[in-house]
């Protein structure tokens, strides 16, 4: 026997004409159900099987909650450079940059001079082995 089918629309949840749940089986025979009569009946149901009722907004809610607390955990996993930088195992390549200071703010920057000073001292080195 086909299910009793619902579908949002005129405010409520309904599939035939007048706004009621409607089923139509095998055989031809069809079934209309007030939507109060299966509001009750469903609100039984719920309960003889210990099923809360909520809502699709009470579930969704639910479900971003749990969403956004394992995106912070991937962003805590993915800040963690320390980890691939101690890391010994396959996959996994860390490449150094170039010689570099860091300013008294603690930011990144390039010592350009060290580059220079490199460029000067090459010529002399080849004159004097």
């Amino acid at each position: 026997m086909a299910p009793l089918k619902w579908y949002a629309g005129r405010g409520g949840f309904s599939s035939s004409p007048n706004g009621h749940h409607f089923v139509r089986v095998e055989d031809g025979t069809e079934i209309e159900v007030h939507p109060d009569t299966y509001e009750q009946h469903f609100h039984a149901y719920l309960e003889r099987i210990g099923v809360q009722r909520t809502s699709y907004y009470e579930i969704m809610q639910k479900a971003e909650q749990e969403w956004q607390a394992y995106c912070r955990i991937m962003d805590a996993f993915a800040q963690d450079t320390q980890q691939w930088l101690d890391s010994q195992g396959r996959g996994v390549v860390v490449t150094w940059p170039p010689p570099h200071t860091f300013s008294a703010a603690g930011s990144f920057v390039r010592d350009v001079n060290s580059h220079q000073r490199e460029q000067q001292e090459q010529p002399y080195d080849d004159l004097f082995p």
